[in-house]
């Protein structure tokens, strides 16, 4: 694979809306490290030089590997980096492609915020008919009660403390004075 026919793909697939900035960043930084052994940057090497996170490089390849652009063999173990490899999309570039992935993502995140709202529902309305289960998994907070003293009551007790910190303050300074 040549990059004179890569990088023009990559460059489309960004103009068809397909590419974040950052995710062809991030492609085009792969392509910099010498093929004549394989590609094996690891995923916060790309971050550096894409001046990125890695997150953002592991959502870049997906991408890129859904749009046909990057493949990639997993390394011999956990801690070695992937061997990627470069290639060319067999279709052309179509907008909307990285939106409808985008939207599929949104999509499960939606149901599965609405699962545990749910849950939480029947969990409610569990406790609710059984008065025993109170304390499991519903926090219980005690019914509010009228103020202890009266505004008048609080302001007294203000004043009597002011004055008792300054009779201490006056001591204080005639020992030190002394």
């Amino acid at each position: 694979m040549t990059a004179d026919l890569w990088i023009p793909a990559v460059w489309t697939q960004f103009r068809a809306g397909n590419l974040t900035r950052a995710f062809r960043d991030v492609l085009l930084t792969l392509q910099t490290f010498d093929r004549s052994a394989g590609i094996y940057p690891s995923h916060a090497t790309l971050a550096v030089r894409a001046a990125c996170a890695v997150r953002t490089v592991q959502e870049a390849l997906r991408q890129g590997r859904a749009l046909g652009l990057v493949s990639w063999c997993s390394g011999a173990s956990r801690r070695t980096s992937n061997r990627y490899a470069l290639t060319l999309p067999r279709t052309a570039a179509q907008a909307g492609a990285r939106l409808s992935q985008v939207a599929a993502r949104i999509a499960g995140r939606a149901a599965a915020v609405a699962r545990a709202l749910v849950g939480r529902r029947r969990q409610k309305g569990e406790q609710e008919n059984n008065p025993g289960a109170a304390g499991q998994g519903w926090r219980s907070w005690p019914a509010p009660h009228a103020p202890l003293r009266t505004v008048a009551e609080q302001l007294e007790i203000l004043a009597e403390f002011r004055k008792e910190e300054g009779q201490r303050e006056r001591k204080k300074a005639a020992s030190l004075q002394t």
